[in-house]
């Protein structure tokens, strides 16, 4: 089970601001978390970005805990020997639709793209490959299902269930004969 020690704040990049499983979280990766999610924010939202959401106070906390949660979901990964090998993680990239010019893959637009973005390519290597493990470790968790024999009797039950049902024709002729609606009528009641 994860241990973690209440965050540490402080303002050297080199000290750590929480500790996971015996791993840091240095203020430096803080930082540099809270300022991807500014970029994801304006990406998003463009100019109409309200100001005080891209506070770093604000932000802080949300990227703290989604550094914790992605160690957490690494190291079990880990535990689980799940990895991503070079050869997938390239095979990812080179799909990616931002670095594609006229449908293939450019490394000119690789490049530009990451330098844009503010990343080396061997961070963003190192990014994705956190991303596809974790999304391995999901994929896992959430393709194993445990259901029992009496859910699983039900849910047959239900799937192949049927329904009895009786009706009867009643002629409209029976019964229009006997109404009648004056247009002020009508009128009066859409109005």
């Amino acid at each position: 089970m994860a241990s973690l020690q209440s965050p540490l704040f402080s303002g050297s990049p080199d000290k750590p601001v929480a500790l996971v499983d015996g791993e840091e979280i240095l203020d430096f990766d803080l930082q540099r978390a809270i300022n991807m999610q500014k970029r994801q924010l304006l990406a998003m939202m463009g100019e109409n970005a309200d100001p005080t959401i891209l506070e770093d106070s604000i932000l802080r906390g949300p990227a703290l805990e989604s550094l914790i949660r992605e160690k957490l979901m690494l190291a079990q990964a880990e535990e689980l020997k799940l990895a991503t090998g070079d050869k997938q993680l390239n095979s990812v990239i080179v799909a990616m639709p931002q670095f594609q010019e006229d449908g293939r893959f450019s490394q000119e637009r690789y490049q530009q793209v990451l330098r844009l973005q503010g990343y080396s390519g061997s961070f963003f290597k190192q990014l994705l490959k956190s991303d596809l493990t974790i999304q391995q470790l999901s994929t896992a968790v959430a393709g194993s299902a445990f259901i029992s024999d009496a859910e699983l009797s039900r849910s047959v039950g239900l799937l192949y269930e049927s329904r009895d049902y009786h009706y009867i024709d009643i002629p409209l002729a029976n019964y229009s004969k006997n109404v009648s609606v004056s247009e002020k009528e009508i009128a009066d009641y859409y109005a």
